[in-house]
């Protein structure tokens, strides 16, 4: 099932909130999800907050302009949603969003790993790949990126500390395997590995 917003990492950080909105939105009406007021304004920061760190990442990094990136990617048969995920290169970023402080570090980054794991069992483009899960928020006690550690570990930190956690990962992990496609990656086949079936 492909993400609901797919294009490369410079058109998003040209595009409107407010265009994102509406094309988030219906999305999910399509897909037969409920959204509420309160998850569009958990939708307008996230965007806010991604766009303002990525655009240091581009900044620092133009090459990483030919990213792309995906907005709530829909994981096939158990219906969970992805808030981003970021290709780039040949790094796969899984990246979730917690508005306010209602979540700790640890639980947020737990989510955005089990994502990650989910991805690298059943989904057929990820199968090897090195993906790094980061949970973004407003933690007390956030979670730095140890590349000395498995990039499946990840971090927790603040979106404005974003851009340090890919430029370590992309330091410590990128340039070893081929890169990406992006459109093969949207739309992967989806299903569990030989062992599990076994």
């Amino acid at each position: 099932m492909a993400a609901l917003y797919s294009t490369p990492l410079v058109s998003f950080l040209r595009d409107d909130p407010s265009k994102l909105l509406g094309i988030l939105t219906e999305g999910l009406a399509k897909e037969e999800f409920d959204t509420t007021r309160l998850t569009a304004f958990s939708w307008l920061d996230e965007i806010a907050d991604l766009q303002n760190a990525l655009h240091k990442v581009v900044a620092a990094r133009p090459a990483s302009g030919s990213w792309h990136l995906f907005l709530e990617y829909i994981i096939p048969i158990i219906r969970q949603r992805v808030d981003c995920v970021l290709i780039a290169e040949d790094l796969i970023y899984v990246i979730e969003y917690k508005a306010g402080e209602t979540s700790t570090a640890r639980s947020a980054l737990k989510q955005a790993q089990e994502y990650a794991l989910n991805l690298a069992d059943f989904h057929e483009e990820s199968r090897g790949r090195i993906i790094v899960p980061i949970a973004l928020g407003t933690f007390k006690h956030p979670i730095p990126l140890d590349v000395l550690s498995l990039p499946h570990r990840g971090s927790a930190c603040a979106a404005s500390h974003l851009p340090e956690s890919i430029a370590a990962a992309q330091q410590a992990w990128a340039g070893r395997q081929n890169q990406i496609d992006p459109a093969k990656w949207n739309a992967s086949r989806y299903f569990p590995v030989p062992t599990i079936i076994e």
